[in-house]
């Protein structure tokens, strides 16, 4: 089932609180979970490598709206 996700990339950064910051939220709409794990996968590879990032993506609540 295709829905709406939101990824979230976040940086290590010891100025942070938290140990790391929000570094990019993006929306990706129309795709399976298999599709984001690809993605993630495919950014993680090509355009971050390394330890200081970490991904997250979520599926965002639909309303009742169309």
């Amino acid at each position: 089932m295709k829905t709406t996700y939101t990824m979230y990339i976040y940086k290590a950064d010891r100025r942070c609180k938290t140990g790391e910051r929000i570094f990019s939220t993006t929306v990706w709409q129309d795709r399976t979970s298999e599709g984001m794990e690809r993605e993630m996968r495919e950014l993680v590879c090509d355009l971050y490598p390394g330890t200081a990032w970490r991904f997250e993506y979520v599926p965002v609540e639909q309303s009742g709206v169309q």
